[in-house]
């Protein structure tokens, strides 16, 4: 295994009705990239840099939700109270915990704590 082999792929579980997983994915990473799945099968995968936050998932027919030059201490925070953030377009995303607690872990990695 060389330093370009990947480490890690995770087949789409979704069915083709959910759509096509978005393009960046498939691009150089530009940043924290993570990847989940919670007990219903349901795939997310979200990318985090000082830049911005974006984040997809087959369940929400794996549309991004983004946001430019996000503060991840404050969006952790919202997590931390149970509360789902607003993304840029103003759209709330409604997780569950366990995917809350998920991005929680993404936005303290992005906020290097």
């Amino acid at each position: 295994m060389n330093s370009t082999d990947p480490i890690f792929a995770a087949s789409n579980q979704h069915t083709a009705s959910c759509g096509e997983p978005p393009a960046w994915l498939r691009e150089p990473q530009n940043g924290l990239r993570s990847y989940f799945e919670n007990v219903h099968g349901e795939q997310w995968i979200a990318e985090a840099s000082k830049d911005r936050l974006l984040l997809t998932g087959g369940d929400i027919g794996w549309a991004t939700y983004s946001m430019q030059h996000p503060s991840y201490a404050n969006l952790a925070a919202q997590l931390e109270s149970g509360s789902s953030p607003t993304w840029s377009g103003g759209e709330v995303l409604v997780l569950e915990r366990a995917e809350r607690t998920w991005l929680l872990s993404v936005c303290l990695a992005g906020s290097g704590n």
